[in-house]
């Protein structure tokens, strides 16, 4: 009750400072007064991090959670999601340095919001302006579509158009992300300015397909491209950290953060060459030393973006420590004391899977994905905290999304995880079947726990599992079709 109070109060002056700002000369008293009370009601509360306005299905959410409706504030509320919802906007985002800001910046944010309405596509226009005036203290943020806590993650699974669309705009993000870290990469390479901003908007679309569809999420990880594995390596980690984080109850902003943390995890690796990248065989001691290196590289990178300070320092860490282990025996050498953070954890765990199911030149064989799990829970379990493995084992499932199968009648398949609908439905399988070439067409999608008319009758169940390269295929080019 507290926070909706305080919530209500920063949403009532942040209203009253634009719709006054919109009316009013900057010099004029009216919009001093709004200002100054707009600037003391958001310090109260932005010391504790973050300060987040959010518009969901006709609702304001502060601080991730709901505003109730109040018949004294029923007016405000309705002008408030008007203003937002014209312009295409989600809501706004305060960072904690915005007690630094000057009450000239609070004029300018306004009148941006103000002007931002025949703008073609509104967010964007801000990003551009509050870039060029070099304010980083606010974030608009887009429209979104993730459940929050109220609402059903269940609802509208059903509707074969949401899926496609769904399967369409995760596609998307895959290969907008693959794109973004490679151009982060290539300007680092070459010491020209980089900033993040494609990559945050990219985290965000991904948080909200995560939220929405964490099976999808799995199946989009299960690409492997061995030319461009760095940066598909990269998507990989940011997903399946965003998963886990889900999973573990992190927030919106900080599920955005750890997925960029997840695709700028490697950005150290910009300086080593393909020649030590791709070797086969074990690394010369020399070699290896440049390897060990890439984790502070990566930082030091990081560091020099262009993005706020803020941002900056709360992404710097998780890539920093994604080798060090729990018990700090890893890479880079260090003198800490204390416990790895909690993104570096989480980095640690999902790096390494996606290492280990990926074709590296130095492996001899490329693990499946159950061998994987199987192997960091029993012999690299000590590297990893035991909580979050349980729960990256537990999510990832005995035959993870996007594993190849053979089920004991003999029919080929690709795990697809469970029906996010449903509460009690088992693995779903798609079954794939032999076109009039030498591959393979997708064929009826068998639920193997959950009782059906196919399951009753011949008892079908997961034989074993097979490398995607033996059978020829993509999975997800399958799954996400």
């Amino acid at each position: 009750m507290e926070t909706g109070l305080h919530g209500e109060e920063v949403v009532r002056a942040f209203y009253r400072m634009i719709h006054t700002i919109g009316m009013y000369q900057d010099n004029n008293t009216l919009v001093h007064d709004a200002v100054s009370k707009f600037m003391a009601s958001a310090r109260r509360l932005v010391k504790d991090g973050d300060l987040e306005i959010l518009i969901w299905r006709g609702r304001i959410f502060f601080q991730g959670e709901r505003l109730p409706y109040r018949r004294e504030t029923f007016a405000l509320a309705g002008a408030w999601l008007d203003f937002f919802q014209k312009r295409r906007l989600a809501g706004i985002r305060f960072h904690s340095h915005v007690e630094h800001a000057h009450a000239s910046e609070f004029v300018f944010l306004a009148r941006l919001l103000n002007g931002s309405l025949n703008q073609e596509n509104p967010a964007e226009w801000l990003d551009d302006q509050l870039l060029a005036r070099g304010i980083h203290w606010v974030e608009p943020i887009r429209e979104i579509e993730e459940p929050l806590p109220d609402e059903d993650p269940g609802a509208h699974f059903d509707d074969p158009s949401r899926v496609l669309e769904r399967r369409k705009k995760a596609r998307q993000s895959y290969l907008r992300g693959v794109d973004a870290v490679k151009t982060v990469s290539r300007k680092i390479s070459v010491h020209s300015p980089a900033g993040i901003r494609k990559i945050r908007r990219l985290a965000q679309n991904m948080v909200e397909l995560v939220l929405e569809d964490e099976s999808l999420m799995h199946c989009l990880a299960s690409i492997r491209d061995y030319d461009d594995y760095t940066y598909t390596h990269s998507i990989n980690v940011a997903l399946l950290s965003m998963c886990m984080g889900r999973r573990i109850g992190l927030s919106h902003v900080l599920l955005e953060q750890l997925g960029v943390c997840g695709m700028l995890h490697d950005l150290g690796k910009v300086e080593i060459s393909r020649d030590i990248l791709h070797k086969p065989g074990r690394l010369a001691p020399e070699e290896w030393e440049v390897m060990e290196r890439h984790p502070l590289n990566g930082v030091m990178h990081i560091l020099r973006l262009n993005a706020p300070a803020e941002m900056k320092s709360r992404i710097a860490l998780g890539p920093f420590e994604h080798h060090l282990k729990v018990d700090l025996t890893g890479y880079p050498k260090t003198r800490l004391t204390r416990d790895i953070t909690l993104f570096g954890r989480i980095l640690s765990i999902v790096d390494t899977y996606d290492a280990l199911t990926s074709h590296r030149a130095y492996r001899a064989r490329t693990l499946l994905p159950n061998e994987a799990l199987s192997l960091m829970w029993h012999r690299l379990y000590r590297q990893f905290d035991p909580i979050l493995l349980k729960v990256f084992v537990h999510m990832m499932g005995p035959f993870p999304a996007g594993s190849v199968v053979r089920l004991n009648t003999g029919a080929l398949g690709v795990v697809m995880g469970p029906d996010p609908g449903s509460e009690t439905a088992g693995t779903r399988v798609l079954l794939l079947e032999k076109d009039d070439g030498n591959g393979f067409r997708k064929g009826e999608i068998l639920n193997l726990t959950k009782p059906n008319a196919e399951t009753e009758t011949t008892g079908q169940w997961i034989l074993s599992c097979l490398s995607p390269s033996a059978v020829g295929i993509q999975p997800a080019q399958f799954l996400l079709q």
